[in-house]
């Protein structure tokens, strides 16, 4: 502090300033907290300590400084220019880069400023006032590069105020609606939903107001009055208080999506209606056959005639209840595996008119094959089935008979009936049926293990299709 009275009392420019005292011009340059210092023809006599820290020279090293010395090349003019206007009264201000003593190794150091220079009435001395606009520079620099994205990006983005009147419209926003800024501004952004109902846009803003969330796909109007698909996200925006100033709607024009999306779900409809009808259709002509061969049953007279319909029945109808399956599920592809094998096994029990002897647990694990792999595997059950309730247990004898399917994590199917009769090699093997079993294991790219210990057991594995 002593320095400083030092040099106020050497300046002539700061002697007798309207009559006050030293003291008074030392706390009022010191603690003004702007850079400010006394020039006396262009040479700096003193700085207050803001200017001593903005320009990192200490008083001592400032005092008889030419003020050149303090700016870089470019800004010299601008000195010189303010510098030779000496009228009264008057302030001069420009800005200028200022250079800070370590320059050389600190760049960051630098820095832009608004200088003011004030000229003493009926001295020869200036007062300059030193503000620095560096950070201000950068924040106008960092708002003009937001901004520049805010008007590059291809989504509409719109401000409102908390009633919902527009007070910003990016370039995209008018390449997607039609409207230009000028239209817009003020009024409400209702204009652009496809309802164009004031009333019910503020109720959606009363919405996300109270928390609920705004984003979806809406239907929105063009200025030419066509309709456009809009992928739409609202928030609220508020000030740094925690006041709400409006609303940010950022929206993306989804309509030539969409108009796919409604193509393909257009035709997927009719693919599930053709596939529809193919299915009713294949019913209708299986019922035919099974028609066909109830007919000729009736004029059957021989028992074993009349078993050998029975059995092609119910293969027939192993291939009509897997049509039954298809529609419970969505695809029309896969067969809920467990529920086909329970219609097949319910429909021998039914057809073969089984009595409390025999007992049954069919287990099958719940999974899903394509008609190409359960058909075959169905026409294995029924046959196998059928062979055991028909030859397992001869003249009334009481038995089990299981059946279990069940896929492992590898994708492995595998499926076992086995009861405990008479044994394989002690009934009449039925070998349309046997044929039938070796052809769709072959088909299915599968094995199969027969054993005859303690009745008969049958092992067929094959891997199934992945769903």
């Amino acid at each position: 502090m002593k320095g400083s009275k030092e040099f106020i009392n050497n300046s002539t420019a700061l002697k007798d300033i309207s009559g006050l005292s030293e003291e008074y011009c030392h706390e009022i340059f010191e603690n003004s907290g702007i850079p400010m210092m006394v020039l006396e023809d262009s040479v700096v006599s003193w700085g207050n300590k803001e200017f001593q820290k903005l320009t990192g020279y200490s008083n001592t090293e400032l005092k008889g400084k030419n003020w050149n010395d303090l700016v870089f090349n470019e800004n010299i003019s601008i000195i010189m220019d303010l510098s030779i206007k000496n009228t009264p009264k008057i302030s001069n201000k420009s800005n200028f880069s200022s250079k800070h003593k370590f320059n050389h190794l600190m760049n960051e150091s630098t820095g832009k400023s608004l200088i003011f220079i004030s000229h003493l009435p009926g001295k020869s001395g200036r007062i300059a006032s030193i503000v620095s606009i560096t950070d201000h520079d950068e924040v106008e620099k960092q708002l003009k590069f937001q901004a520049n994205i805010l008007e590059n990006i291809q989504e509409s983005v719109v401000v409102t105020g908390s009633h919902g009147m527009i007070k910003y419209w990016n370039e995209a926003a008018t390449s997607i609606f039609g409207y230009s800024r000028d239209e817009v501004m003020g009024k409400s952004m209702a204009m652009i939903c496809r309802e164009n109902d004031e009333g019910k846009f503020l109720v959606t803003l009363k919405g996300i107001s109270d928390g609920e969330k705004c984003a979806g796909e809406h239907e929105c109007r063009r200025k030419d009055g066509s309709i456009i698909w809009m992928d739409v996200r609202t928030t609220e925006m508020f000030d740094e208080e925690g006041n709400q100033t409006g609303f940010l709607n950022v929206s993306k024009d989804i309509t030539e999506r969409k108009k796919v999306q409604n193509d393909m779900e257009t035709a997927l409809k009719e693919k599930e209606m053709l596939l529809d009808e193919i299915h009713g259709r294949v019913k209708n002509y299986i019922q035919m056959v099974l028609n066909f061969l109830e007919i000729q049953s009736k004029y059957l007279v021989d028992r074993e005639d009349f078993g050998t319909i029975k059995d092609s029945k119910n293969r027939v109808n192993v291939m009509f209840f897997v049509h039954d399956c298809l529609f419970t599920t969505e695809d029309f592809a896969t067969v809920e595996f467990s529920e086909y094998i329970q219609m097949i096994t319910q429909n021998i029990v039914n057809s073969y008119t089984v009595t409390g002897g025999i007992t049954f647990d069919v287990t099958v694990d719940n999974v899903l094959l394509d008609i190409e792999t359960a058909v075959p595997c169905g026409l294995i059950v029924n046959e196998l089935f059928t062979n055991s309730i028909k030859h397992a247990f001869p003249n009334g004898r009481k038995g089990h008979v299981v059946l279990n399917f069940s896929k492992d994590n590898h994708g492995i199917c595998v499926l076992r009936v086995e009861d405990n009769g008479v044994g394989f090699q002690n009934v009449k093997v039925d070998k349309i049926g046997l044929n039938i079993v070796n052809s769709m294991v072959e088909a299915l790219n599968g094995e199969i293990n027969v054993s005859n210990h303690n009745g008969t057991s049958w092992v067929i594995k094959f891997r199934g299709s992945e769903y």
